[in-house]
């Protein structure tokens, strides 16, 4: 019989399989295969487990528990389990499930109770194939054998799959107006999840636009939201909604990209499958800026280390802020009111080189808001609602930041026909 249970891998739990093996020697559990301190010090929780069950480690006998693949190394909250079923198994004091494969998941208390881990949802993989032990629960959405002590082994309680109908919930929208230009181009950020840089004076209502376009996102499908949940939960930042991460300007290249000796998720990943806000966007150090180009484009970001390669998902939207020198009062095609240097201004400026820019799809300048006329954000959601009802007609798949080129080329036509003969 195949033994299988999970260690951490990035954002996800993969399988890892276990091996047990009875030898002469000092009584006492051995592990192989690179285990972190938390692993190791599973030994404890687990012969203090079976001692309170009523079981017993084999006499003059050593147990070496290796972790298959030997190579990587392992971490992980819920392999007590695995191990401890694995040695009963062993032993003959508990009679083995008649299966080829065996997939354990659960912490074990002192007194022997079985825990579900707080990122059993994590699991890549999921155990369909096998049969699987973890702890008490009540619904899950594949087949479980729920343990609620360790020699409920012989008599698992069968759980069946069930549709967990995971939603998102979006926030309440702010009681505000904006003007009618400002209207317009929040339908068409918000609607087409295009990455936005707002440039202008300080106070024209740059920042609260880009929260307000946040808020207004269209739901994500459940496998979106479920991993931007697990991403959440990783940072130990749930969330209900569309993630909106707003990092301050002095965040290190390693905080927003990611990275370290054990490659690490930066923002870019805490914000996948919601909006990266970053205000003040030219006070961020450039190579924070240019580092970006890469993730906006392929939607993840690559890290490699010395034995190692991780991928973490990074499809955000990109909403910026920034004003345009140091003063900020420098504005397009108008009179020079800064009260700064032109030498500064420039400087300022080419922070961002051309490459950067050509990843926003709208520059919008914030001066010329200046409409007489506003209304309600609560008004714009119920339009985007209906331009949303159509665009999934036409495209369900892809909203317009995403698709390909030979689509919009054949919607246009199509379009064209339709309306221009």
């Amino acid at each position: 019989m195949k033994l299988t249970s999970y260690i951490r891998d990035g954002l996800g739990l993969r399988p890892v399989e276990i091996e047990i093996s009875l030898t002469p020697g000092i009584p006492k559990i051995q592990f192989l295969g690179l285990p972190d301190p938390l692993i190791r010090e599973s030994v404890v929780r687990i012969q203090s487990a079976l001692k309170h069950q009523g079981y017993r480690l084999p006499k003059s006998k050593q147990i070496l528990v290796n972790l298959r693949p030997n190579y990587l190394k392992k971490s992980s909250r819920g392999l007590d389990l695995a191990v401890a079923a694995g040695i009963l198994w062993e032993t003959n004091q508990e009679v083995a499930p008649e299966v080829e494969s065996v997939a354990l998941y659960g912490e074990l208390s002192l007194k022997g109770d079985v825990l579900v881990p707080d990122d059993f949802t994590d699991i890549i993989e999921l155990p369909r194939s096998r049969t699987f032990y973890t702890g008490r629960l009540t619904e899950c959405d594949f087949e479980v054998m729920s343990l609620g002590e360790l020699k409920d082994l012989k008599s698992p309680n069968f759980i069946r799959p069930v549709d967990l109908g995971i939603r998102a919930n979006r926030p309440e929208l702010p009681n505000i107006k904006v003007t009618l230009e400002q209207a317009e181009l929040i339908k068409i950020a918000a609607h087409g999840e295009h990455h936005t840089l707002f440039a202008g004076p300080p106070g024209t209502g740059k920042t609260t636009l880009a929260f307000v376009i946040a808020n207004l996102l269209g739901e994500p499908n459940s496998n979106e939201f479920k991993k931007s949940q697990q991403i959440s939960r990783h940072f130990g930042i749930p969330t209900n909604w569309r993630p909106v991460v707003a990092p301050h300007h002095t965040s290190t290249n390693l905080a927003m990209i990611g990275g370290g000796g054990q490659p690490k998720p930066g923002e870019i990943t805490r914000a996948h499958g919601g909006v990266l806000v970053m205000d003040e966007f030219l006070e961020f150090e450039p190579k924070v800026i240019e580092a970006l180009r890469e993730p906006l484009e392929a939607g993840k970001i690559t890290i490699s280390r010395t034995g190692s390669v991780m991928v973490f998902p990074a499809r955000f939207i990109l909403l910026a802020t920034t004003n345009l020198c140091p003063c900020g009062h420098l504005i397009p095609a108008a009179e020079f009111d800064c009260k700064g240097r032109p030498k500064f201004c420039l400087n300022s400026i080419q922070k961002m080189s051309g490459p950067m820019l050509d990843r926003f799809s709208i520059l919008a300048f914030s001066h010329p808001w200046a409409s007489s006329k506003t209304v309600p954000v609560g008004s714009i959601l119920k339009d985007l609602e209906s331009v949303r009802d159509f665009s999934q007609f036409h495209y369900p798949d892809n909203v317009n930041q995403h698709l390909p080129v030979d689509e919009i080329e054949k919607t246009l036509d199509t379009f064209a026909k339709k309306f221009l003969v």
